[in-house]
């Protein structure tokens, strides 16, 4: 028996949630639970594996907020945008999102995306990566050089395959190299927020 994934949107255009439930709907391994307009709306109502989250909502929220409530809750995060405002794909990252799919992404391109995390794989990609990658105090202090070349590799559009391939990497140390600045990062925007947090109390 397939492993079901359990996936739910947070977007506040009806129109964009209806489009993502017919691309979903029809998938196998997946089941939809809904689009809501809100994060707390559908936490409220269900707990999926997999969180799609629009960046822009009405409710006044920042991504960060968003995706640091829906990892509380047990969801993976994987952010869904047009991929138009670098800052709030990093700052979303830095709250620990799994990675970026583009609202201009094919069914299957999503499909594969949602089915990666739901296996435990990475989801890496341009928009995910050029975001870090622009961040270079991040880059600069923090990564190997390792690191820092996959990273670019991937910024610059490279699949998995492409940047193992590349740096002669097996795919499956090329995706811990991944999973390592995706950890890194997150940690490095846990720091920030403890340090904001303290600074204005």
């Amino acid at each position: 028996m397939k492993k079901l994934c359990t996936v739910a949107l947070v977007e506040d255009h009806p129109l964009m949630r209806l489009g993502v439930e017919q691309m979903l709907t029809s998938v196998e391994e997946i089941v939809f639970l809904g689009g809501y307009p809100t994060l707390p709306s559908l936490l409220n109502d269900v707990q999926p594996d997999i969180v799609l989250l629009n960046l822009r909502l009405n409710d006044d929220s920042t991504p960060s907020d968003n995706v640091v409530a829906a990892r509380a809750a047990g969801c993976q995060v994987l952010i869904y945008t047009s991929a138009d405002d670098p800052y709030l794909v990093r700052t979303a990252c830095q709250a620990g999102a799994v990675g970026v799919v583009r609202k201009s992404d094919s069914q299957d391109e999503l499909v594969q995306a949602l089915l990666a995390l739901a296996n435990g794989s990475e989801v890496a990609g341009l928009d995910w990566a050029a975001a870090i990658d622009s961040d270079e105090h991040f880059i600069t202090s923090v990564l190997t050089e390792t690191e820092r070349d996959v990273l670019a590799e991937y910024a610059c559009g490279l699949t998995s395959q492409q940047v193992a391939t590349k740096l002669s990497l097996s795919l499956h140390t090329g995706n811990t190299y991944v999973r390592n600045i995706r950890i890194k990062y997150q940690q490095a925007g846990m720091r920030t927020r403890e340090s904001t947090y303290t600074c204005a109390r």
